[in-house]
């Protein structure tokens, strides 16, 4: 199903898919970047507001429930796999890139399941993970504040004190996650929320992976940021 046109975004039915994966064309144009939701689309009871980060995977939101309350949706939209273009919908760039979108949008979808069970204020709060249509999104907490990566590039490095109240938060947040069985696999600077009132927050799994099963959760053999990497991964 194709987007609504941005002028026309408030009016969208409730659940209304959020694309459908179609091949693309050899011939046809690769975009740097894939096109985010406008502003008022409605997605199930949350209406998103504006684009508030990008990753290689994703595309992160501010959006709005039906009683106001802000959160985070997060849409599974790996750039390297499909394409999205202003008033067109979702397509892969090949059929095998179109296989591993959805394996990919599988997994996503159980690290949002996944997540959801987990309540500690040092972890980002998942509230639900839907399938809608061809595409996954997933509601989060809206946490206010700024990455490590942020403070440290603006204001140098943390005091010792900071530090070590940041790493505590961190280790508490590290057995919750692990209480849950599953691994982060990507801590790093830019995945830690220093949330308003000091609070650190570990967020993005999409490295991560269930120990129980050993699968990760976003379909990829070795993932994570290879400058934290152990060598032996």
């Amino acid at each position: 199903m194709r987007y609504p046109d941005p002028a026309q975004a408030r009016g969208t039915p409730a659940g209304t898919p959020l694309a459908a994966v179609l091949p693309i064309q050899a011939a046809t144009p690769m975009p740097v970047t894939n096109q985010a939701l406008p502003g008022g689309y409605q997605l199930l009871n949350y209406r998103i507001d504006r684009q508030i980060s990008r990753g290689g995977f994703s595309i992160v939101y501010r959006a709005f429930d039906d009683t106001g309350q802000p959160v985070a949706i997060k849409e599974y939209l790996p750039a390297s796999l499909v394409l999205r273009t202003e008033g067109d919908v979702v397509r892969a760039s090949s059929a095998e890139n179109l296989t591993s979108f959805r394996y990919g949008m599988k997994c996503f979808f159980e690290e949002g399941r996944a997540l959801a069970k987990i309540n500690h204020p040092n972890v980002v709060r998942v509230y639900w993970a839907e399938q809608i249509g061809q595409e996954v999104g997933i509601s989060m907490e809206l946490v206010r504040g700024r990455t490590l990566h942020w403070l440290v590039r603006a204001n140098g490095p943390f005091s010792a004190s900071e530090t070590m109240l940041i790493g505590v938060d961190l280790c508490r947040a590290v057995a919750a996650v692990h209480g849950a069985r599953l691994l982060h696999g990507d801590i790093k600077a830019n995945n830690v929320m220093r949330a308003t009132g000091g609070r650190a927050v570990l967020m993005d799994f999409g490295a991560g992976h269930d120990q129980k099963s050993g699968a990760r959760l976003l379909g990829r053999r070795t993932a994570g940021t290879p400058i934290y990497l152990a060598p032996e991964v």
